[in-house]
């Protein structure tokens, strides 16, 4: 339902970016000063990047142009598969838009269907299951769709049900085994599990998840096409809905990981990739023309995606995303409701926008989805309800 916005003044700022460093050419080391504000322009980059401040790299993408569509099954549980109302497609649909965006032909592929909405919602996931029932069926998948890639995150549920605990490493090293046997040509990605709200199990979170990293790599030794991807230590508890299912945010942090590792396995060797660059003490960002991934820190970031479809992620800190008709649709996928800020540029002011259910254009229904006076969709504010959004909670410059 529209949420059509009172005309109520809000105050004006001024951005300051402090020292700004021009970016683009790659392969550069950008020193900022622990007490001064410090800022990367990407504006003049000519492709797309993924920044994260935490890790302090800038990534190029250069990804090829691919006719055939990439197949990939994501497989597992619940979290596959998206059980909660609040975000029916998990991880999933935002993995899909981050590939799509990033210039991927995706497939997902699977026996199921589950999301909202706009994105490939077909899947392997199956609420309640544990490792041995995932090993019962996936011969049968592999043989049905064929996939170029495999997502398998798996072994919440032996934990829950406290099913054989010993021995979970055992039957997961097996399931390795078993796909990799059947299909040696796929690209396996084998993900630690989520967190657990519940202290007990979150040690036998902690006990299995350290064990993951030893089994992929001794797979990799024997050869096997078999990746770790580190799920977990992205998370944290506030990123869980109930014990052990992630909110919108953290099924985002769920796919972030996922992608970059799909990003890394599958850039291609090319002479012309750009080298990637090495930021410290960097507060802020600005990106290029096309679809970034922006990702602040813990401290006070100001991230402006710039004309692309972006995905911005605070990270903590009071956060500022700024926004700009015909500078296309940026998610924002963290925004706290009692800190951060929308701001609204280039002549964009408050009695211009309406705030409506992103579901109204296809989107996750939970989500705030924000137009311009020209129904320009500006940006997707994941796991905030439209009429949380108030005054208090934008400026203008």
């Amino acid at each position: 339902m529209n949420s059509e916005n009172p005309s109520s003044p809000i105050p004006a700022t001024t951005i300051n970016f402090g020292n700004i460093f021009n970016g683009g050419s790659g392969n550069q080391y950008f020193d900022g000063n622990v007490d001064e504000l410090e800022t990367v322009d990407y504006s003049q980059a000519t492709t797309s990047i993924d920044i994260n401040l935490n890790n302090s790299i800038t990534t190029y993408n250069i990804f090829p142009a691919n006719e055939t569509p990439l197949t990939l099954m994501p497989v597992g549980d619940s979290i596959t598969e998206g059980y909660l109302e609040s975000d029916k497609g998990g991880y999933r649909d935002d993995l899909y838009r981050l590939l799509t965006n990033k210039g991927y032909n995706i497939d997902f592929v699977g026996n199921r269907s589950r999301g909202h909405g706009k994105f490939d919602q077909d899947h392997a996931g199956v609420t309640g299951e544990r490792i041995d029932q995932v090993s019962d069926r996936i011969n049968n998948l592999l043989s049905t769709y064929h996939p170029d890639i495999v997502l398998l995150m798996v072994g919440t549920n032996d934990i829950l049900q406290n099913h054989n605990l010993e021995d979970a490493p055992n039957r997961l090293s097996n399931l390795i085994d078993q796909i990799t046997n059947q299909s040696p040509d796929t690209q396996l990605f084998v993900g630690s599990i989520p967190p657990d709200k519940n202290a007990a199990r979150q040690k036998l979170v902690d006990q299995y998840n350290a064990l993951i990293p030893g089994i992929v790599e001794s797979k990799r030794a024997a050869g096997k096409n078999v990746t770790f991807v580190d799920i977990s230590s992205p998370m944290n508890i506030d990123d869980l809905e109930d014990d052990v299912h992630p909110t919108p945010t953290g099924n985002n942090r769920i796919a972030r990981s996922w992608y970059e590792a799909i990003r890394d396995a599958n850039t291609p060797d090319n002479p012309n990739n750009i080298p990637g660059d090495t930021l410290n003490h960097i507060d802020n960002i600005i990106g290029t023309s096309y679809n970034d991934v922006l990702t602040g820190n813990s401290s006070d970031n100001i991230l402006v995606g710039g004309m692309g479809n972006d995905m911005l992620t605070g990270n903590g800190g009071v956060d500022k995303f700024v926004l700009a008709s015909e500078h296309g649709v940026d998610t924002i996928t963290d925004f706290q409701l009692d800190q951060d800020l929308l701001v609204l540029t280039n002549g964009l002011t408050y009695e211009q926008i309406t705030i409506v259910s992103a579901g109204d254009f296809g989107y996750n229904p939970q989500d705030a989805l924000i137009l311009n006076q020209n129904q320009e969709q500006l940006a997707i504010i994941i796991g905030v309800q439209p009429n949380t959004l108030t005054p208090n909670h934008f400026t203008t410059v």
